[in-house]
This record gives structure tokens, sequence and C-alpha cells, in this order.
């Protein structure tokens, strides 16, 4: 992280890591976040899914709390892991799944 952070200090990085979560690294400030427990069907595109949720959040809502950036990363890969195959989650199935994830600045 250190070497990333040399190369461009302005990067956002999320890491996911299953079903302990992920965590979103942004200039100096570091978030993580759970899952809420869901009954897992297929993990395949689970991880595109969180990049897709970060993206997304990143376009539609650039001045959001990054917190909220992650918690919809999070949902979207959770959510994807809910169905047989990588299908992308619906924005209303993100949503829905945001109220319960917790996000904690581990700065």
């Amino acid at each position: 992280m250190a070497t990333l952070r040399r190369w461009n200090p302005l990067a956002c990085v999320l890491f996911t890591r299953g079903a302990e979560g992920a965590s979103l690294h942004l200039q100096t400030r570091n978030w993580s976040a759970k899952p809420p427990p869901i009954k897992v069907v297929d993990t395949v595109g689970a991880g595109d899914a969180s990049m897709g949720g970060l993206i997304a959040s990143l376009i539609r809502q650039p001045q959001a709390d990054p917190a909220d950036h992650l918690s919809a990363a999070v949902a979207a890969g959770a959510v994807a892991c809910t169905v047989a195959g990588a299908h992308p989650p619906s924005e209303d199935q993100i949503r829905a799944l945001m109220g319960h994830i917790h996000v904690q600045n581990t700065t």
C-alpha cells in the first residue's frame, strides 16, 4: 500500500475479501465493512460486482462520503452472491442491502 501511495497519492483502492468484507483506501484514510448475512448461491462475479458498485457510486455521487461508496461496493458484491452465475445486481437491490452494512473508519 505504501508503494502504491508513493506512485499515486490520490489513488482510490478497493480490496475485496469475500465473506470478510472489503476495505477502501483513499489517500491517507481507510474504511472497512463486512457484508450482512446472506444465503450464498454462487460467488462468481462478486468481486467484479463490488468494483462496479464502487465505480457507479463514485460516478453518481462523487461528493458522497467514502463510507457510502464502500457500502455500495460491499452491497453489490453481496447481492451478486445470491444468484447463480455472474449477473449484475440492480440499483434497488444494492440500495436495499446498503442499510444493513456497517462501515468503520480504520484510519
